[in-house]
């Protein structure tokens, strides 16, 4: 969560980061992999309805969890090693070595059901000819995703793609298919393409090690078209013959009129009965006419960026130029943060003080000398840096 100030922005990577307990290579860390647990590759298998004279996609199938499932099952994965392993763990699947999106692009395979986890790459690392190739199969079949799509997205559609008609597929979905904006173009083209489309949500989280929420979802019947999503909410998951009832049923017009966002739907009837009688209510204030909240700012590198009040002396740094900030959540007193808290920031001779550049025309020669040291170069080449 490094390079964030004040609001923390959250960099969640469904197998592209590091957490205390997971040991992840760089490799896998960039192919967005994390794998699947036993049981639930064989309940997504049973939940797809798959019988064993029928055909089942994996567009990614890592170590092959979910090809050990079914019989006949064809798998694709980018990795060598991990195909080498699911070979072993699925000898009877045949595996393709390299991108699904260019596989998908040329097959003409076409399949009676799919089941996976697809890779969750932020849109960071998701560029290049894959992304070309992924952005341009899903809009085939109607999604047009923004430029902040993450990979798992256009996977779940180009592999929609690949289903005979009377087609289904389940598949592990990060939880941000309930808010992420690009949530919005894959569930429209799913509601479009299949009789059904169900989530799952689950309150535990589904990979207890990973700060990302995983939902289920579910779809049935490829080739037909729904005006409602499905919704169902566990406690946890439990290794299932079939998916739970749908405890909501949500228009795509209400969906529509919600900002195309699923999560409040969580919520019990009578809980959102009571939000919307007191959000038409007219002598009830919004938060927005009260306050603003926003995400704070985004440095790119906290400890180059953030100086204590010696550095700022020793460098020369105009006061104009330099902000007191709140740097990480852990700075905040209980409490309200007033004149005497900011006096004791600097008195301690804390790292509170922002380099604010945003306006200014022309640089002090101090300045340009504070971002012409080692760290400064280092801070100019990291991600947010370069590209906000």
């Amino acid at each position: 969560m490094s390079g964030t100030g004040l609001m923390i922005f959250l960099d969640k990577r469904f197998g592209n980061f590091t957490l205390p307990g997971i040991e992840m290579s760089g490799h896998r860390k960039r192919l967005g992999q994390f794998f699947t647990p036993t049981d639930l590759a064989q309940t997504l298998v049973k939940w797809t309805g798959a019988k064993p004279s029928h055909r089942l996609l994996d567009p990614s199938c890592g170590d092959g969890e979910f090809l050990a499932c079914h019989r006949r099952s064809v798998g694709i994965e980018l990795d060598r090693e991990h195909a080498r392993t699911a070979r072993t763990r699925a000898p009877w699947a045949h595996i393709h070595e390299g991108d699904f999106f260019e596989w998908a692009s040329r097959t003409v395979d076409r399949f009676d059901h799919a089941a996976g986890n697809p890779p969750f790459i932020r849109y960071q690392n998701f560029t290049g000819q894959t992304r070309e190739r992924a952005l341009a199969g899903a809009a085939k079949l109607g999604a047009r995703f923004n430029g902040l799509s993450s990979s798992w997205a256009p996977f779940l559609i180009v592999t929609a793609g690949l289903l005979k008609p009377g087609g289904s597929m389940s598949f592990v979905v990060p939880a941000e298919i309930g808010h992420a904006t690009y949530a919005e173009p894959l569930l429209e083209t799913l509601c479009a393409r299949f009789a059904s489309v169900h989530i799952v949500a689950f309150r535990e989280k589904l990979f207890p090690a990973l700060s990302e929420d995983c939902w289920v979802l579910e779809c049935k019947e490829f080739g037909g078209s729904t005006l409602e999503i499905k919704l169902s909410s566990a406690e946890r998951f439990s290794a299932s013959e079939l998916p739970p009832r749908a405890s909501r049923k949500i228009s795509l017009t209400n969906w529509r009129l919600s900002g195309c966002r699923l999560r409040k739907f969580l919520l019990a009837p009578e809980i959102m009965d009571l939000y919307e009688e007191l959000s038409a209510a007219k002598d009830m204030a919004r938060f927005s006419d009260l306050a603003h909240a926003g995400i704070g700012y985004v440095s790119g590198a906290n400890d180059f960026f953030h100086l204590s009040p010696t550095e700022a002396n020793r460098w020369g740094i105009p006061k104009e130029l330099l902000r007191v900030s709140v740097r990480k959540s852990d700075q905040l007193p209980v409490g309200s943060v007033d004149q005497r808290t900011v006096q004791e920031w600097l008195a301690n001779d804390e790292r509170v003080l922002l380099l604010n550049l945003g306006g200014v025309e022309r640089l002090p020669r101090s300045v340009c000398g504070y971002l012409a040291t080692d760290a400064g170069q280092l801070a100019k080449r990291t991600y947010k840096c370069r590209n906000r």
